[in-house]
């Protein structure tokens, strides 16, 4: 199949998000699709490629192995799924309300064989410049993990504070139990101010944003600008056409994917039937709609999103600048268009990257 899409294919843009965003960015370091060397790709919000479960390296290490591919082609389809919800709901509890623990399918690594599609951990990849090195931009929102405030967390909150360790992530490889507690102690510290969560769900969401979106997508962007060009973004608009009607004072209040409603059709309710109708919308989300599409499709046509002479009004004359090795700077989309240099959520990023140059046990995989 991949020889066939590699025969079908000259030039590859991908946009993708979410989950899917995961599978962009190994298409990115798979030696596999390294003859479509003109593959550009642009992601919306992310957790890039280090997001991965911590299955995929540790317990599930398939391998290429013809006979178990054999039985799980033949399994039925609903004997699957009712092994995959077993397993999922195996991991339903606040040690593993982390992505990167919760999340249990993942990419496999492979032996080096003809058809392997990854064959080594990404961090190492990413780091070395072993990848397909194409042009890419990836982003976050300012507030992704908006969405636990649908859900009833006070059971992870109160498991934070009793027993911090269980914050400290799977792929710093600690496995001292002393150290796992300092450590756990430190993260606690630095997203409580030393009080606790004590159910506060501005904490746990900030302190989840950060964990499992922000810090992956950032570290990814630093990782590749040694080697390719990359344009970051934080999407920090909130606005009636991004649809996620919940707010909070405290947090950025701009959930996961929310910028994807201002590419693409989506129904809202009886009384906004379609955002395709701009009526519906103030001004500013409109100006916020037509500048994401200009600035993906900019990117997907000239491998720049605000190329010379091209939208400059409408981009407000500003020119999105790359990712530089020793200085971070990213385009801040909220009603008007800024760049900044430096890290988003700059104290909280320094902690994480701090904390794994002190304490992760190499070679790294994820972050």
């Amino acid at each position: 199949m991949q020889q066939a899409f590699l025969n079908f294919c000259n030039i590859l843009t991908l946009n993708e998000t979410e989950a899917s965003e995961q599978g962009r960015c190994l298409w990115i370091a798979s030696a596999g699709l390294e003859p479509l060397l003109d593959i550009t790709a642009c992601g919306p919000s992310v957790a890039g490629c280090w997001g991965d479960g911590f299955l995929s390296y540790k317990k599930l290490q398939l391998h290429h192995n013809p006979q178990l591919h054999r039985i799980i082609k033949h399994q039925p389809g609903p004997n699957l799924l009712m092994r995959s919800f077993v397993v999922s709901a195996s991991f339903d509890n606040p040690a593993t309300a982390q992505i990167s623990k919760g999340f249990v399918y993942a990419p496999v690594i492979e032996v080096p064989h003809e058809e392997a599609f990854l064959t080594e951990k990404q961090w190492g990849l990413f780091e070395s410049g072993r990848y397909n090195k194409v042009p890419i931009f990836i982003g976050m929102t300012s507030e992704e993990s908006m969405t636990l405030m649908h859900a009833n967390s006070t059971e992870t909150w109160d498991a934070y504070d009793n027993n911090p360790s269980i914050m400290v992530p799977y792929d710093l490889h600690i496995t001292n139990t002393d150290i796992k507690k300092s450590i756990g102690w430190e993260i606690w510290n630095q997203f409580t101010d030393g009080e606790g969560f004590n159910n506060d769900l501005v904490k746990g969401i900030r302190y989840h944003s950060v964990h499992d979106f922000d810090k992956a997508s950032i570290k990814q962007a630093e990782l590749m600008s040694n080697h390719s060009d990359v344009y970051f973004y934080q999407f920090s608009y909130s606005g009636l056409m991004g649809y996620f009607g919940y707010r909070l004072a405290g947090c950025g209040n701009v959930s996961h994917a929310e910028e994807l409603y201002y590419l693409f059709s989506k129904w809202y309710s009886n009384d906004i039937p379609d955002n395709t109708d701009m009526s519906y919308f103030p001004e500013a989300d409109q100006k916020v709609h037509f500048r994401i599409m200009a600035l993906w499709t900019n990117f997907a046509k000239y491998l720049n999103p605000t190329p010379p002479f091209v939208d400059v009004d409408l981009l407000q004359n500003v020119t999105w600048e790359l990712v530089k090795p020793n200085e971070f700077r990213y385009l801040d989309i909220e009603k008007d268009l800024i760049m900044v240099t430096g890290y988003p959520k700059e104290k909280k990023y320094l902690f994480w990257d701090t904390l794994y140059k002190k304490y992760a046990v190499p070679p790294l995989d994820t972050f």
